[in-house]
């Protein structure tokens, strides 16, 4: 995960040209994360972002960011 203008985004490496693998694989695993009490998200890169789950919830709905 990245922050990008105060929202987290999933950041998706620029080296991984497979969307279908990161709409049918990556995002519905990431998911399961939302039935967890979610209250901080450790954020790679960027300020932190707050919202818990909810925000994480919405990043998934997000387009990925990408370094393309």
């Amino acid at each position: 995960f990245i922050s990008i203008d105060g929202e987290l985004r999933v950041w998706w490496g620029d080296k991984h040209e497979n969307g279908d693998w990161y709409g049918e694989r990556l995002l519905p695993s990431l998911r399961r994360w939302l039935e967890l009490p979610i209250e901080r998200l450790l954020i790679a890169h960027g300020p932190q972002v707050g919202g818990g789950v909810d925000e994480l919830a919405a990043a998934l709905e997000r387009p990925p960011h990408s370094l393309e």
